[in-house]
């Protein structure tokens, strides 16, 4: 009887030695709970199917006074500490098999470098209403597991283009960043994060986001991409070019006042929502959304825009596919601009805006929902348009052409006259004067034969004039003497 009783100690002895958990984790649980209320914390246990271990243990502190992270000994799966005082959030030595860690309103304002490095289980991790500034590449380091990162409300800044990186954070897939008085991104950052599906940036003071990802780094999981209110005036052309598959784009309450420089082409395919709600969008240029055939949702109310071309939305029927009380809520219309007769039509059928309270400038004193299809002058079509404008600039080009030919015209005439009035003077005086010129510059200074003959002619007539004088002088001499 003694030897069974032996064999049975020497394996209860080598099991705990080798299987310590199962005979310590009943103790050890007990141990934790203890530790924990003694700590003001509560304990839970729930059942864990898909693990070794039937139990998992959740402890939370609230309003705890800690001054520092506790060590429970245990098989602790999620450690969840509220409303505490501590400043400096140190090195996790133990829970290596935490999954979920929430340290909310707890007034962190610094994470030691690598003080999660020991957390390769974890995959929630909750850091938000804090006091986080600084964050650089050995905040995270460690984390190969997490898949949810929620830094939402501290007061980073900055966001350096090493701390969020595939290399740091390979199974990441949330990330929150709202309210974090961010006003820089990097560029570079969140490069290579291709398992990162929702980013969150809203509510802070980013005012020109560089270009989200890179050749070699494309964001090809990123589906929603939350930028709301921050102070966004222009966007990159590129901004969206290595986010091939992404969704949903929020841009609400930013400071943008056209959406002209941004190319939709790289997510025409994928893009489904696309909120613009409160900007200073006065203007939508013709074909802006081109191409974005899988869009379901278009919010732009609360804009500044008077016209809404029909060919400035997606090609598809946005008349079926979006709500128009988004589109045209609180924005003033020009209820007498053709433009908008496309709108009111589509109204009228589906009375899609009966709630809506969108102004009009012209006429006043009158709402969208209450004017009358006679307000709406007639619209001309783009061909006839095209037509008119042709026409216009061919009449302008003609009468240009006109106006320089009358007046090449009457210089010539005049230059003809001016050349022929001398001409003719000169004639006149050389029939006068017995001379007939040449005319040309290189017979200048030279007479004819006929000028010649007439010199001559005048010679003799001198001569004999003047021998008749002196011969008159002589007889008058001899008849004086006499």
């Amino acid at each position: 009887m003694a030897c069974p009783f032996f064999k049975l100690a020497i394996f209860v002895f080598t099991a705990n030695i080798f299987y310590p958990k199962i005979f310590c984790q009943p103790k050890l649980e007990t141990e934790l709970c203890q530790n924990a209320t003694q700590l003001k914390c509560s304990c839970k246990k729930f059942d864990n199917s898909n693990a070794s271990t039937t139990t998992l243990l959740e402890v939370v502190c609230s309003n705890a006074s800690l001054a520092t992270i506790p060590n429970f000994l245990g098989p602790l799966r999620s450690l969840i500490i509220n409303n505490d005082t501590f400043k400096i959030l140190p090195v996790f030595d133990r829970y290596y098999e935490l999954n979920r860690l929430e340290l909310m309103h707890d007034n962190i304002n610094l994470i030691s470098d690598y003080a999660f490095h020991n957390l390769t289980q974890l995959n929630y991790l909750d850091l938000s209403y804090n006091d986080i500034v600084n964050l650089n590449e050995f905040s995270f380091s460690g984390l190969k597991n997490l898949e949810v990162l929620n830094l939402q409300m501290n007061r980073i800044f900055i966001i350096l283009h090493n701390v969020f990186t595939f290399e740091l954070l390979p199974s990441l897939q949330i990330l929150h960043l709202d309210g974090c008085k961010i006003f820089q991104v990097e560029a570079g950052s969140f490069n290579g994060m291709g398992n990162l599906a929702v980013l969150n940036l809203t509510g802070n003071k980013i005012d020109e986001p560089e270009t989200l990802g890179t050749s070699n780094g494309q964001l090809h999981s990123l589906r929603h991409l939350l930028l709301g209110s921050n102070r966004i005036r222009e966007l990159h052309e590129s901004f969206l070019k290595y986010t091939p598959n992404l969704e949903e784009l929020n841009l609400e309450g930013n400071k943008l006042s056209t959406v002209s420089s941004l190319n939709f082409e790289p997510v025409k395919k994928s893009l489904r929502s696309l909120n613009l709600r409160g900007n200073q969008i006065n203007e939508l240029q013709p074909k802006c959304f081109k191409n974005l055939n899988s869009l379901e949702h278009l919010d732009l109310s609360y804009n500044q825009l008077m016209v809404i071309r029909r060919k400035a939305l997606p090609d598809f029927e946005v008349e079926t596919s979006l709500g128009f009380n988004l589109i045209m809520h609180d924005n003033f219309l020009n209820c007498s601009n053709c433009d908008n007769a496309w709108l009111f039509e589509n109204n009228r059928v589906k009375n899609a805006m009966k709630f809506n309270a969108s102004i009009c400038t012209s006429p006043e004193n009158i709402t969208f929902i209450t004017a009358s299809s006679t307000l709406f002058k007639p619209c001309v079509s783009d061909d006839e348009r095209m037509y008119k404008v042709t026409l216009a600039i061919f009449i302008l080009i003609f009468l240009v052409v006109l106006a320089v030919i009358i007046v090449f015209g009457v210089l010539w005439y005049r230059k003809r006259n001016s050349d022929r009035y001398p001409r003719a003077m000169n004639v006149g005086l050389s029939r006068n004067s017995g001379w007939v010129g040449e005319g040309t510059a290189s017979n200048e200074g030279k007479f004819s034969y006929r000028e010649l003959e007439n010199q001559n002619a005048f010679s003799i007539d001198d001569n004999e004039d003047n021998n008749n004088v002196s011969a008159d002088a002589t007889n008058n001499d001899n008849d004086a003497k006499l």
